[in-house]
């Protein structure tokens, strides 16, 4: 054993005897050496080449001799005219065969290349300076043709910056290779360049109007190309880039022949978003930026097209996703699954601009914003795009609740819409638009649905809808539904919804048909205490959708025919109602009312103002044709008085009324604030157990009975002024006496009316002969006069009026009123006999 290594140990060193012997024999042949690589080089490079220093050493890559080169630089045959080195370099390591240095022969195994810069470049004119590596060739003596070959296996590269630019194609490659090995097999055909490490791309520009793919991108990269230089054919085999998340996969070719084509295939079976927009172009990057993408995607890009000069290359793009989240401002996809593309050749006889990209995306379906959706899109031509969508959404009303404050809130129910759109891309984006020309239809339904309207203490339950939708309207087909446990059914036709959703000041139009069996009025409005937030709470919140139905309801122009079966509101009891509501800014108006109440017929109009408001501003016409007194009061709850009630009277009613004043959330009348002028007419009166009247019989008509009376036609004039009606002088005939009363009845405390009893009463009457009027104005002879006024204890006693004290304050307060009149009309001559007198030469209309 001790033998064998000593064997090997003198033969180890009897080897590196030997070569340490070759090595003083090859640095005392160096300046042949340094000959014949400046020979073998002018060989294979058609230019100038320099070398600075040369070193020689068997330690780097032994058994092979290493010539390091220091400060080289080579230079193509028309280095004098463009001035551009093709290779400057601090460093150049050749290594070479070392038992051919001693045949002084020269085989290149392999160059390091350390610190340098390789520029290559075309000119307008054509002109290359890789002619660098054009030599005139030796005769194959089996075709007779031309054959040129690279004899260097590995060029390895550490930081070394290649650079190309074609001004001629207006394309161009810069990349900073920080530690590159290249292999370069040379074939009869073809060579053979494998490309492994790390290195920097600073640009790669197909297009200088477009900018620069893989600007400042590090990757470590993989190229397996092959070059046929006969073919002038560049073949890019199976490559990858690894970028600091993803793998692009490479393959294509260049055509450099005429005619030029090329195409370059790119995949990405994993790609994060962002990384992918810093391989792309700026100016493509920049438009894409907008949108955030969480995770993964898949994108297949091929590029292509002719190298003519200003050629445009081609593009075509697959791209999927599965789960993914997408946002951009205030639009979140989440989850999201798609697959499209997209080509820049749509059309193939057209050129391939802008005009010409068509993006698709055959799948696409998630939620958006919460609400679930499926669709497919296309969108043609990007200087003036054009939009073709199908989609459907299918939404949980619960999912268009904002927060707890909003005036909307949705409890269950589902939204189903199905639409489909052909037109113009920009149309959704002006805002000044007020008519589409693009074709939209759809159809939406609600099943299932129940809303509160919470500031208005509304409830909607049981909503069913279904509703068609084009560009120029939207017609409910029906909606059924229980407002606040009133069934309802609503037909008609909106138009002007579209370009509210752009353009919130623009007002949505509606025609509708509303009808109901029944409709209890007291049941619309519960009474409910809503929720207290802090302010730093309801600060913080922000509406969605709800907002926007808000904003609806202030802006809706809407004219509702309805038709009511049976209205009720408390003891308001209506059979067949019929008329118009017209809602718009801020007003509701009412017209052409028709309704059976109190087995009579009424007319009516109304119109209410500043409806955002609690208490509304309400003016009403109407009138009221042969109702059943009884009935009459008690639907209006005896006007809120207790001095006569519904169950004092019988008889027929008509009314002409005109009325100014407030109204609540309940619809109840403000009584203080009512101004108006009513026109009354009683037939067949009749006042039943009226206990006022029932007094007089301690003073009057004692032996008449005053429980039933009947009264002849009874024609009443009232000037109403809150709680107060001003009474003319009106003529009462009946079974038992005849009266002339005027002056204030009061539904409240200051009742005070005049009773003119004529002395004539006294004689007996035929309480069963229908009394007769015979006018306000005959002469009736002696009379005796009482008051009616509120009494100690709240209720309406009538006294004794010797001294007809109401006349004495009536004549009075009219003697007032004159001289009232006649101080203005004085006050008013004068001022103008002033101005005639001073100021001449003023108009007359400006004097007074």
């Amino acid at each position: 054993m001790k033998k064998i290594f000593k064997v090997a140990g003198f033969s180890f060193l009897g080897l590196i005897v030997i070569f340490l012997i070759a090595l003083v024999i090859i640095n005392g042949y160096r300046k042949e050496i340094l000959v014949e690589i400046n020979q073998k080089l002018g060989e294979e490079i058609n230019g100038d080449i320099n070398i600075g220093k040369l070193r020689i050493t068997i330690f780097r890559d032994f058994p092979n001799v290493s010539l390091s080169l220091r400060d080289i630089y080579m230079r193509g045959p028309r280095y004098a005219e463009y001035h551009q080195d093709f290779l400057r370099a601090e460093i150049i390591d050749i290594n070479v065969e070392a038992l051919k240095l001693f045949r002084k022969e020269i085989n290149i195994k392999s160059v390091d290349v350390v610190n340098g810069a390789v520029f290559i470049f075309k000119t307008q004119s054509g002109y290359t300076n890789l002619d660098i590596f054009r030599r005139i060739g030796k005769r194959d003596t089996i075709s007779g043709s031309q054959v040129d070959k690279v004899n260097f296996r590995n060029i390895n590269l550490k930081n070394v910056t290649v650079s190309f630019h074609d001004s001629l194609k207006r394309k161009g490659f810069d990349a900073h290779f920080l530690d590159v090995t290249n292999t370069i097999i040379p074939g009869d055909s073809s060579t053979l360049f494998h490309m492994q490490g790390n290195m920097r791309f600073i640009g790669l520009m197909f297009n200088a109007e477009k900018g620069s793919y893989l600007k400042n991108k590090k990757a470590g990269v993989y190229f397996n190309v092959e070059f046929f230089p006969r073919a002038r054919q560049l073949i890019v085999k199976p490559s990858s880039l690894t970028l600091t998340r993803a793998d692009i996969k490479l393959s294509g070719f260049f055509h450099l022949a005429d005619p030029s084509a090329f195409q370059l295939n790119i995949q990405a079976d994993s790609l994060y978003y962002k990384e992918g927009l810093s391989v792309v172009t700026e100016s493509l990057s920049s438009k894409l930026e907008k949108y955030i993408i969480e995770k993964k995607l898949n994108v297949n890009v091929i590029v292509g097209g002719s190298l003519v000069p200003g050629s445009k290359a081609s593009v075509d793009m697959t791209f999927s996703m599965r789960n993914n989240k997408v946002s951009s401002g205030k639009i979140e996809m989440n989850p999201l699954t798609l697959s499209g593309s997209l080509t820049n050749h749509y059309d193939r006889n057209s050129s391939t601009e802008n005009r010409n990209i068509l993006l698709r995306f055959d799948t696409l379906y998630g939620k958006v914003n919460g609400f679930g959706f499926g669709a497919n899109v296309s969108v043609h031509d990007f200087d003036d795009p054009n939009l073709s969508i199908k989609a459907k959404f299918d939404i949980g009303l619960k999912d268009l609740n904002a927060d707890s404050i909003s005036e909307i809130k949705f409890k269950r129910g589902r939204f189903i819409s199905d639409f489909s759109y052909q037109g113009k891309l920009e149309e959704f984006l002006d805002t000044k638009r007020l008519k589409y020309d693009g074709k939209l239809n759809g159809v939406a339904s609600v099943t299932g649905g129940e809303v509160e309207y919470v500031t208005k203490q509304m409830s909607f339950e049981k909503i069913e809808a279904l509703v068609h939708f084009n560009n120029e309207q939207c017609r409910i087909e029906n909606i059924s539904l229980m407002m606040n446990k009133n069934p309802i059914s609503i037909k008609g036709l909106f138009t002007g919804f579209v370009p509210f959703f752009t353009q919130p000041d623009k007002r949505v139009k509606a025609v509708l048909t509303v009808t109901s069996p029944s409709l209890d009025m007291s049941k619309w409005f519960t009474q409910k205490k809503a929720k207290k937030l802090s302010e730093e709470k309801v600060a913080k919140k922000k509406r969605k959708i709800s907002n926007l139905i808000d904003q609806l309801y202030e802006k809706l122009e809407v004219e509702i025919a309805f038709d009511v079966k049976q209205l009720v509101n408390k003891n308001f009891k209506a059979k067949k109602v019929t008329g118009k509501f017209l809602l718009a800014n801020d007003q509701l108006q009412i017209k052409g009312v028709k309704m059976n109440l109190a087995d009579g017929q009424v007319d009516f109009s109304a119109s209410l103002s500043q409806l955002q408001r609690k208490v509304n501003p309400i003016t009403i016409t109407a009138k009221v044709k042969n109702a059943d007194v009884r009935d009459f009061f008690y639907s209006f709850n005896n006007f809120n008085q207790t001095t006569i009630r519904h169950d004092n009277l019988s008889g027929k009613v008509n009314v002409d009324i005109k009325l100014k004043a407030l109204i609540n959330d309940n619809l109840d009348i403000l009584t203080p604030t009512m101004d108006g002028d009513v026109e009354f007419k009683l037939k067949q009166g009749r006042l039943l157990a009226f206990e006022p009247l029932q007094k007089m019989s301690n003073f009057l008509f004692k032996n008449r009975d005053l429980s039933d009376v009947q009264f002849g036609e009874i024609n009443a004039h009232f000037y109403l002024k809150g709680t107060e009606l001003d009474v003319s002088r009106m003529e009462v005939q009946s079974t038992v006496f005849t009266l002339y009363v005027e002056g204030r009845y009061s539904l409240a405390d200051s009742t005070d009316l005049s009773i003119q009893v004529p002395l004539n009463n006294l004689k007996t009457r035929d309480q069963h002969i229908p009394p007769e009027n015979i006018g306000i104005d005959k002469r009736v002879g002696s009379s005796v006069f009482l008051r009616a006024h509120k009494g100690k204890e709240g209720t309406t006693v009538i006294t004794y009026d010797p001294f007809m004290r109401f006349k004495k304050k009536k004549n009075a307060k009219r003697v007032v009123r004159q001289q009232k009149a006649s101080y203005k009309l004085n006050a008013k001559s004068n001022l103008l006999t002033f101005a005639l007198a001073n100021y001449p030469c003023l108009p007359t209309k400006a004097r007074l």
